[in-house]
């Protein structure tokens, strides 16, 4: 058996260098589609020392190459919340924040049109409110040839683009990051209901279902905005998170690195008592920083939930963005006809 399967793992590598001589071009197009960073961090994952080092390594390098505009993404931070309502409106030990429905005039704007997309979505997929456990993005359309990385086209949706350069989010955003974000990813997502039979135990297929900070804590800074198109409450469940203070002394003394982690060990004291549902109205906003919280995403049998979900990031991230992947498209001279849009679509 493990002679087969060194033989496996040889002929495995074998083929691999072989299209690589074959084809250079092969490489080149790994690293644009998947970014040097995220090619990095995905062959290290499962060596946790390895991982954590590589995640640091890769900070500090795009901020060493490119210091002048790191320094002037903070500066810009600065300026625009000096003045802004919406100061440690997110704090740092606690990592979220919700807002009640009609807090956001932007949001009202949005609303109908976001509800326009998903019920086309449904007119489409009858099932989308009863199917199997999965995420569907309806900003997001696989490419005609059906070759090639799915894309998010927002010159086919310019009220979302405008949504991206809302300032009371850009204020919130640069007032928990320290520095002026790019906006990293954009989509419109419905998440179906779970089979009952997935609804408690620890299974492969759940994924970000199960509790887990992205990219084991350290592969950045963001802060993820999340708008509500129906309630989401027990019936479609709310995100749960742990506060950035608690869940950073529990990936202490768990020793965690990356991946998920069984319920077991985040539903008991001290932790169980600090876990948030993150439930809201129609029209309601939250806004989580992935990065620094164990979370996990609804679990749900009854309804599927549905949100609207931008994603404020810091430039520097470990893995690159969807932006920074090129993954999604958007109206240049639009962007920059915005104050901030040169840095807010990294321009």
């Amino acid at each position: 058996m493990s002679d087969r399967l060194a033989k496996s793992k040889r002929s495995t590598l074998t083929s691999a260098v072989d299209l690589l001589l074959k084809n250079p071009k092969y490489l080149f197009q790994r690293i644009n589609h998947y970014g040097i960073g995220r090619l990095i961090l995905e062959r290290t994952k499962f060596h946790p020392t390895v991982f954590s080092i590589s995640l640091t390594v890769l900070r500090v390098t795009k901020i060493f190459l490119d210091p002048l505009e790191y320094i002037q993404r903070r500066k810009l931070a600065k300026i625009i919340v000096k003045d802004s309502n919406f100061r440690n409106r997110v704090l740092i030990d606690t990592g979220y924040a919700m807002f009640p429905p009609g807090t956001f005039e932007a949001v009202e704007n949005i609303l109908p049109i976001a509800n326009s997309i998903y019920e086309k979505f449904l007119e489409k997929h009858p099932s989308g409110r009863k199917g199997q456990s999965g995420y569907s993005s309806l900003l997001t359309t696989s490419p005609q040839s059906g070759v090639g990385p799915e894309r998010t086209d927002l010159r086919a949706y310019p009220e979302f683009q405008t949504l991206a350069h809302y300032k009371p989010f850009l204020e919130i955003a640069c007032d928990y990051l320290g520095e002026f974000p790019i906006l990293a990813a954009i989509d419109l997502q419905v998440v179906s209901p779970n089979p009952s039979n997935q609804s408690d135990s620890f299974e492969l297929e759940r994924g970000p279902k199960d509790f887990h900070i992205d990219s084991g804590g350290k592969g950045g800074n963001c802060l993820k905005c999340f708008i509500a198109l129906e309630d989401v409450d027990q019936d479609n469940g709310g995100t749960i998170v742990l506060n950035r203070a608690s869940s950073r002394k529990l990936a202490k003394e768990i020793g965690y690195r990356q991946g998920r982690i069984p319920d077991e060990i985040i539903f008991r004291e001290p932790w169980r008592q600090q876990l948030t549902h993150l439930y809201t109205l129609a029209g309601g906003v939250y806004f989580l920083d992935s990065y620094k919280t164990f979370h996990c995403g609804t679990r749900a049998t009854n309804r599927p939930r549905i949100l609207i979900n931008l994603m404020y990031a810091s430039k520097y991230l470990a893995g690159e963005s969807e932006l920074q992947r090129n993954r999604y498209d958007f109206d240049h001279r639009a962007a920059k006809a915005e104050p901030y849009g040169r840095f807010l679509f990294n321009l």
